[in-house]
């Protein structure tokens, strides 16, 4: 009778929920607890459901220990349906004191549910970039099973952190039975453990933080589950450590191929999903210009004009293989030397500028001169394509205006729509946000040679 009274209090704990539990209080106790104000804990009664259907529906459940939200989210991509957050790894590396701990229970007992809150927001973000580019492909919020130490102290610390791992989103918490004080690693030596009764009233403090809270949080008895949920504690840990080490190592030796064969191993893992090759979609650019546009009233209107730009990515064969990410040719070493063999720029600039209904463009001018022998920019090709009403006398201090004296020049030009992509680096405005008339001007010439342009985008 007394679980059925807690169906009722929590109610959407799935049917069978309550079978085989045993509370030392009643529901009074309960309801007296409560603020009389219901909240939803969404992530952590959602996903205290999916790890209960997990465990009640499958073999095993198994997890790998995350230390970053980066970490979850790529472990989430790949098909794990449940994340691990290891006590161990946040005393290392993830707890809010900003330090380094041995596994003792040394930082700040809030250091877990912060972590758990970080994941679930990397979680949250990886699902609207995914429903912005037309609708979430998984269910990115796995549930997350997390250490909660020896509780931090005695039966009103345990409800308390149960509390804050609740209201973090975390699907699952166990506690140790070890004494908090003297919190040693598990598989260290001279553990000191507390009497049963004590470890009992610990888990009584959780289960009522949990009741409280009307959440059917799962807390992990581990060592009698017959191996249902399966975890590597220290994966994320051993994941950073040795990768970060072998890419300084060969980094040292080798300079820019060892990073170069790092992100074509990641180009080659996209034929498995994995897509942080792109890193700006990856961490949301995209979503917040979505934002951006939607605040500003142009997202229709700026989405178009981005479409029809990546429409009109062609070339004298047609567009397809060409376009940016997709093309896949492999550069060898007779081209490395000197990249601007790779096409024929003049070729290029002179098909680009080549109008259907006449000779040339008059707005643009391709120049030869200006960085022959590479004197004006040393990153950039021997030949640039500049507005044709600028005075080039004024270049130098354009250059010396920009980082890298990468100044403003034409990358691309419909034919058809005579739309251009203009490209520079940043200026050099400085704490005292200098200006540069020159760099102005030549702004402004661009911005006339896009003749029949009635929107302008800048990135």
């Amino acid at each position: 009778m007394m679980n059925k009274a807690f169906y009722e209090l929590v109610r959407k704990a799935p049917k069978g929920r309550w079978n085989g539990i045993q509370r030392n209080y009643g529901p009074e106790e309960v309801y007296r607890l409560r603020s009389g104000v219901e909240i939803e804990y969404t992530l952590a009664t959602t996903g205290a459901n999916k790890l209960w259907n997990l465990l009640q529906t499958e073999p095993y459940v198994h997890a790998l220990g995350a230390i970053t939200g980066n970490q979850a989210m790529q472990m989430v991509r790949a098909g794990l349906r449940a994340i691990y957050l290891s006590g161990w790894q946040v005393a290392a590396d993830g707890n809010t004191a900003g330090s380094m701990y041995p596994d003792q229970s040394l930082y700040p007992s809030n250091s877990g549910p912060e972590l758990t809150r970080r994941i679930n927001r990397t979680l949250e973000r990886a699902a609207q970039i995914e429903q912005s580019e037309g609708g979430t492909k998984r269910d990115w919020f796995a549930p997350i099973v997390a250490d909660a130490e020896a509780g931090f102290g005695g039966p009103l610390n345990c409800f308390e952190i149960m509390k804050a791992y609740i209201e973090a989103g975390a699907a699952g918490v166990h506690f140790e039975d070890q004494l908090a004080s003297e919190k040693k690693c598990g598989h260290m030596g001279g553990k000191v453990l507390i009497p049963n009764s004590a470890h009992l009233r610990n888990l009584n403090a959780a289960r009522l933080a949990a009741d409280v809270y009307g959440v059917p949080s799962i807390i992990v008895e581990l060592g009698a589950m017959g191996y249902k949920f399966q975890f590597i504690t220290l994966a994320g840990f051993h994941s950073v450590n040795f990768g970060m080490f072998e890419l300084a190592r060969k980094y040292k030796d080798r300079g820019m191929a060892a990073y170069s064969e790092l992100q074509q191993a990641e180009f080659d893992a996209e034929k498995n999903g994995y897509t942080a090759v792109r890193h700006q979609r990856e961490v949301g650019t995209g979503y917040f210009d979505l934002v951006t546009m939607a605040v500003a009233g142009k997202e229709i209107e700026g989405m178009r004009t981005i479409e029809n730009l990546s429409d009109r990515v062609q070339d004298d064969r047609g567009r397809g293989s060409f376009f940016a990410l997709d093309y896949k040719k492999k550069i060898y070493q007779n081209t490395i030397d000197d990249g601007w063999l790779l096409y024929n720029k003049m070729k290029d600039y002179t098909r680009m500028l080549t109008g259907i209904q006449q000779n040339s463009d008059p707005h643009w001018t391709i120049n030869a001169e200006i960085n022959k022998n590479y004197a004006l920019c040393d990153t950039y090709p021997d030949i640039l394509v500049l507005p044709s009403s600028f005075d080039i006398s004024r270049l130098q201090r354009v250059a010396d205006f920009r980082s890298r004296n990468r100044i403003p020049v034409l990358s691309w030009y419909s034919r058809e729509t005579y739309a251009t992509i203009t490209r520079s680096s940043q200026p050099l405005t400085g704490l005292a946000n200098r200006t540069c008339e020159d760099d102005i001007e030549l702004l402004r010439k661009i911005a006339d040679a896009n003749v029949n342009q009635g929107f302008k985008l800048v990135t």
